[in-house]
């Protein structure tokens, strides 16, 4: 909201008339404790504070009216009013359509992330009282599911803009003791993709103790080898072949024609890491002319370096 005041027919010294002035005043967000007009970590770390202190200054509620234009009728102790007054003001913040700003300057106290195969940890410091996590997906086959909302012993508020492939979680714990770790499912397709994590970690009262960005980069890697069968098929000009490698190796990609004839060496003995490889087949052949219309057999051959040894072949059909 905001207060307007105008001054008009103003006078000076002697009668003579002054210009009219106007002035534009803000009024404070309930849950602004920094009054920056944003609601976020820093704010939650103060009323942790508060809440850990008794320092009843950081008290919210109850309230009267609708969010944001809530009305305070404080009653001289923390509970779960307090914190639900924060967690409206909070959404009604982060749910008008926003990009996220993720750039940080690394300083401070550092998270701690793990990465398997199917969720990242997030650890923080034992001193954090309150921090903000969020994460920049690079594709749309890459999703990171954040814990659902909670209240007790910790604050936790998640919110998702999907179309900017951005998550956000601002937490809060009200004790000093208890786990300092989040376990986040990863779901995420079989190209290379990345999670950019910018993070920000507050102590007491709104200080930052750390902060800084953290960047993921995950490469799936299947159980097994594998071959796909091409796509598409039938195919004119062009095809798609993908196949998956579980461990480093050398590798031998070749198509044949129906009477055992090498027609086209895509890749020939060269080593490749471990995850999902696609390669492309313009029909031609080793000596860069176009074949004629048929069924055509191609053939992966790996082997590992740890000795394990693969040989599969599937069939394709030219359209002409």
């Amino acid at each position: 909201d905001t207060i307007d005041v105008d001054l008009v027919d103003l006078r000076i010294e002697r009668g003579r008339m002054a210009e009219d002035l106007s002035f534009t005043f803000n009024t404070e967000l309930m849950g602004d404790y920094t009054h920056n007009s944003v609601i976020d970590a820093a704010d939650l770390s103060m009323l942790a504070s508060g809440w850990m202190d008794k320092d009843y200054a950081y008290e919210l509620g109850p309230v009267t009216g609708e969010v944001p234009h809530f009305v305070p009728q404080v009653d001289g102790e923390y509970n779960l009013r307090d914190i639900m007054v924060f967690t409206r003001m909070w959404h009604w913040y982060y749910d008008r359509p926003q990009l996220l700003n993720l750039a940080r300057v690394n300083l401070g106290d550092e998270i701690i992330t793990e990465l398997n195969e199917s969720s990242i940890t997030v650890t923080v410091p034992e001193n954090t009282v309150a921090g903000q996590l969020a994460f920049q997906l690079s594709d749309n086959k890459l999703s990171v599911t954040l814990p659902e909302e909670k209240t007790g012993d910790m604050i936790l508020l998640s919110h998702t803009e999907t179309g900017l492939q951005q998550r956000v979680m601002d937490f809060a714990y009200l004790q000093d003791n208890g786990e300092r770790n989040f376990v986040l499912p990863l779901e995420y397709g079989k190209s290379s993709s990345t999670i950019t994590l910018s993070y920000a970690l507050y102590g007491k009262n709104g200080v930052v103790i750390g902060q800084g960005i953290k960047t993921i980069d995950i490469t799936p890697v299947p159980t097994d080898f594998s071959l796909n069968q091409n796509y598409p098929n039938p195919f004119n000009p062009t095809t798609q072949i993908e196949y998956g490698l579980s461990v480093d190796g050398k590798v031998k990609l070749t198509v044949y024609d129906l009477l055992g004839q090498e027609v086209r060496s895509l890749v020939s003995g060269l080593d490749q890491s471990a995850g999902y490889h696609n390669i492309m087949w313009d029909a031609r052949d080793n000596k860069g002319l176009a074949v004629s219309a048929g069924v055509y057999i191609y053939r992966l051959a790996a082997r590992g370096e740890d000795g394990q040894e693969f040989s599969r072949t599937k069939k394709m059909v030219l359209l002409k």
